[in-house]
């Protein structure tokens, strides 16, 4: 009954509500303070080793394992301030501040960032600017994430504007982006603490970083709102009034310092250049094609494969999607949540597509639930890897799923009628069997007739026969060849002219290759 009534109650609701918040705070805040001693103990002998090593593939690892340690120090601080303002705990140290030269200062520092990733960042002044008291830490932290999340979804090519604008009682700040956008029903959450978007959407990550954003913006009294459109890009308005009444100038004046951005050049990098293969030989290693839009456990994944296969990567479903088509890998390992196209969105278009069906996919998930587990199968997944996994587990089912696909290859039935289902060996195998007796049908003219390269027909043929293009060509010719000879009132030659071959010579040297007997030999035995 008391339930009930609760239910009934804003007022009880609004309070049950604000109780469990400050209950997921408190809990945020307790377990952030206890990772911070184990991060310490890891951060600190990284640093001691970094100091003593020189050689450049340990110096990797120890930069991979110092980078993700500050990354995780970077949440830690983020979840602690969070807690802070939630128990009004912060100390805002507020100084005058010129607002046009701070926001220069800003864009200065991502000027390298917007130069390695090809996007082109301006900034505009609108009016004649002056003086704002602010908390300037708070602020660069404000336009940091600001920024940093608009290079995140900014394509090369495209553009990013800060814009500062003059008001008589306030200021205001724009920060656009022409990127990817944010879908409508996420919009209106993107300052809720811990939000999470759809599965390959704009909104992903911790859901702290804006949440911060919001709660530094109302501590100088001031508004932050958001404008997107899918495709088109994203706009963040900040504005917020030149003085703070209730502050008091207790410190004195320093001159202000805006911190470096940090980045990788790779990273941003908006394609990752591929190695350039003849796709119409036979390779050396196997091809796997490698779709992480998180940097650098992409690099982490692709140091576990890349001595025994030759690897593709893409930074994001869509890429993921084109360069599938192009490459005909052997095997594709495939993140569930990226930009542009998802994972799952990923695996329904290979397996739907009659040219990479046959290719076998390994998803990368930090997803455990079953149905998310139904739902990538349901789409044609071949296996998963839960996230954290290790060098081994991912070497064994890489190595496992490969085995899978040799098996279906050898109980290939090469000379007949294909054994296999796939949609487009059969209709590559139909049009063989509508012309096989023309000579100088080739290569070329089947590419043509199925809609494809000549490079894609024989990635795909040879991925679900193991044979070339031009070798299942000349087996179905030959086993044609081997039932025709089956009558005997046609003679060698004949059958050689009515199964394309115009050389009688060269027909008998591939039947024998073929078969282990003379064509002549053949018919006289039966």
């Amino acid at each position: 009954m008391e339930s009930t009534q609760d239910e009934n109650n804003p007022e009880l609701r609004a309070q049950k509500l604000l109780d469990l918040e400050r209950a997921k705070s408190r809990f945020f805040a307790n377990i952030s303070h206890e990772f911070r001693t184990p991060l310490t103990l890891i951060l600190g002998p990284v640093d001691q080793l970094l100091a003593c090593h020189s050689d450049a593939d340990t110096r990797d690892q120890l930069e991979l394992i110092k980078r993700n340690g500050n990354r995780l120090l970077l949440l830690i601080d983020q979840l602690l301030e969070l807690s802070k303002l939630e128990n009004e705990a912060v100390d805002l140290v507020a100084y005058p501040t010129h607002m046009g030269k701070f926001c220069q200062h800003i864009v200065d520092v991502f000027m390298p960032l917007a130069e390695a990733k090809k996007v082109t960042l301006t900034y505009e002044e609108i009016g004649e600017q002056r003086s704002a008291l602010i908390d300037r830490n708070m602020i660069e932290k404000v336009l940091f994430n600001l920024l940093s999340n608009a290079f995140k979804f900014t394509p090369s090519g495209k553009s990013i504007e800060l814009i500062l604008s003059e008001h008589t009682d306030h200021f205001g700040i724009v920060v656009r982006d022409h990127g990817i956008g944010v879908p409508k029903e996420d919009l209106s959450h993107l300052f809720d603490r811990f939000y999470q978007g759809k599965d390959g959407q704009r909104v992903r990550g911790t859901g702290i970083g804006l949440a911060l954003t919001k709660e530094y913006v109302e501590l100088h009294h001031g508004e932050i709102s958001v404008e997107s459109t899918v495709g088109k890009g994203t706009s963040f308005h900040i504005k917020m009034p030149y003085e703070q009444p209730d502050w008091d100038l207790t410190k004195n004046d320093p001159e202000y310092k805006i911190a470096r951005v940090e980045f990788d050049e790779e990273s941003y990098s908006d394609r990752i250049p591929n190695p350039e293969l003849d796709l119409e030989e036979p390779q050396a290693k196997p091809i796997l094609l490698l779709v992480e839009d998180d940097d650098e456990l992409r690099r982490f994944t692709r140091s576990m494969l890349e001595k025994d296969y030759t690897l593709v990567e893409a930074i994001n479903g869509e890429e993921g999607i084109e360069l599938a088509n192009s490459y005909l890998p052997d095997l594709i390992i495939t993140d569930v949540m990226m930009p542009k196209k998802s994972g799952t969105e990923l695996c329904s278009e290979v397996k739907s597509n009659r040219l990479t069906a046959h290719i076998p996919i390994i998803m990368l998930t930090a997803k455990s639930a079953e149905e998310d587990k139904i739902t990538g199968l349901e789409v044609g997944a071949d296996d998963y890897l839960l996230k954290p996994f290790n060098a081994t587990e991912v070497q064994l089912k890489v190595r496992n799923t490969l085995r899978l696909r040799d098996t279906i290859i050898a109980n290939f039935t090469s000379g007949g009628k294909p054994s296999s289902e796939d949609v487009f060996v059969q209709e590559f195998f139909d049009a063989i069997q509508s012309r096989y007796e023309e000579p100088e049908l080739g290569v070329n003219d089947l590419a043509d007739a199925m809609g494809v390269s000549r490079s894609q027909l024989h990635r795909k043929i040879a991925g679900v026969t193991g044979l070339s293009a031009a070798r299942w060509l000349r087996q179905i010719r030959l086993a044609k060849a081997k039932e025709f000879l089956l009558d005997p009132d046609l003679n060698v030659s004949e059958v050689c002219y009515s199964v394309g071959f115009n050389n009688p010579s060269y027909f008998a040297k591939c039947f024998k290759e073929e078969f282990g007997i003379l064509p002549v030999d053949f018919q006289s035995s039966l």
